[in-house]
């Protein structure tokens, strides 16, 4: 892919390997396990073809915990070309009263690598709640997350653009995407509460236009097959 991109570079950022599980560790004895050793290798394959593009770089525990980072960092050939990707969900994991106690959680889990003596961008790679933002703690903790993105300027992706589940696990091809932007048929808003709520909190201008952009373009039935696959196709992840 970075070949293909040749000098128009501004469309696609590799993100390597998405979601980690199944046992995968920030450094350790496992070199089958060791993620971190394989983001730098994958990392600097990529930058050897392409040196412009950026590396988004996901964590454990599904990218949600990346507490060892500062203690190993990813080091690449190419200065500046580096991007940490956390994901966010609500949790059963975590209860939050306030959004004090949110915000505590995960400045500790990943916001606080922004603030380190060498700091690394910060790019929430996804995160998202249900269609309706009528899901009780679920949506509580979107509204929330919204206020500290805000709060730290970041910018992010949210997950899904479909209007429909793909194949993979826990997913239904083809079923409604209860998380979803758009609706089934993929041609309308599907989730007007959350794009108000977007844009009433007023993140990041860029993440907030480009969310509106990809809408209005999706409703206006223009080029949305292309876009939509390249921000949603994959095994139901992102």
């Amino acid at each position: 892919m970075s070949l293909v991109t040749g000098g128009n570079h501004g469309w696609l950022e590799p993100i390597c390997e998405n979601e980690l599980r199944s046992g995968a560790a920030w450094g350790g004895d496992d070199a089958n396990l060791d993620w971190h050793a394989a983001a730098e290798r994958g990392g600097n394959a990529v930058l050897a073809a392409n040196s412009k593009l950026l590396i988004m770089v996901e964590g454990p525990e599904y990218s949600t915990n990346l507490t060892e980072f500062a203690k190993l960092p990813v080091k690449l050939k190419v200065a500046d070309r580096l991007v940490y990707s956390p994901h966010a969900y609500a949790s059963e994991k975590y209860k939050f009263a306030s959004y004090e106690e949110m915000k505590q959680v995960f400045d500790a889990r990943a916001g606080f690598l922004q603030y380190e003596k060498a700091p690394v961008p910060l790019w929430v790679g996804e995160f998202g709640t249900c269609q309706t933002l009528d899901c009780g703690d679920n949506s509580q903790w979107f509204v929330w997350f919204i206020q500290y993105l805000k709060e730290n300027n970041l910018s992010w992706g949210y997950w899904p653009l479909n209007g429909t589940q793909s194949s993979g696990y826990s997913r239904v091809y083809d079923s409604v995407e209860t998380y979803g932007l758009l609706s089934p048929d993929w041609q309308h808003i599907g989730a007007p509460k959350i794009r108000e709520t977007v844009s009433e909190h007023r993140v990041p201008s860029r993440s907030a236009a480009a969310l509106n952009q990809v809408l209005a373009a999706s409703q206006a039935r223009y080029s949305a097959e292309p876009l939509c696959t390249l921000m949603t196709r994959n095994s139901g992840t992102s």
